[in-house]
């Protein structure tokens, strides 16, 4: 069983990692409407978002592992914590579990729809560059630079 303290250190932890990846998913869905939109030129500065996300995230990995070292309860997840808690606060934990999990399906949802965008829009960046190698008109258009295995910031951006 943890202790008061502990239970009340853990959930105050699990409160404001759940905060973390509500940050996380709106920037998530700020990426899936920059994608849809096609305004790649936003992309960047999402990116570089999403970069201090994660290595945020390392950070309170180590916190969380730190917490539940100092618990004695290395080892455990957060809903075999649960139980472990003190009884007065597991509703509150299961809660918060409740929330965090809800949250982070919600990330994955939206990051494997980010992902598939991309990867089509990547298939059609590819596609016209495959066209403009192989038609001497289009070089003539956009320019007889443009190549496949060239600087792609000539012609098109490859930040995806």
């Amino acid at each position: 069983m943890l202790t008061a303290e502990c239970s009340d250190q853990l959930l105050c932890f699990f409160h404001s990692l759940n905060d973390f990846y509500k940050k996380f998913l709106k920037l998530e869905q700020d990426k899936h409407a920059i994608l849809l939109s096609g305004k790649l030129d936003q992309l960047d500065n999402c990116m570089k978002q999403e970069q201090a996300f994660v290595l945020e995230a390392r950070g309170l990995e180590q916190k969380r592992q730190s917490l539940l070292k100092k618990a004695g309860a290395g080892e455990h997840s957060f809903h075999e914590l649960i139980s472990q808690t003190e009884p007065s606060r597991q509703s509150a934990m299961q809660k918060v579990y409740g929330d965090l999990s809800s949250v982070l399906a919600d990330v994955q949802q939206v990051n494997q729809k980010c992902n598939e965008l991309a990867r089509i829009k990547l298939g059609y960046v590819s596609h016209v560059l495959s066209k403009m190698e192989n038609q001497p008109e289009l070089k003539q258009i956009y320019g007889k630079d443009s190549h496949l295995s060239g600087n792609p910031e000539r012609t098109f951006s490859r930040k995806v």
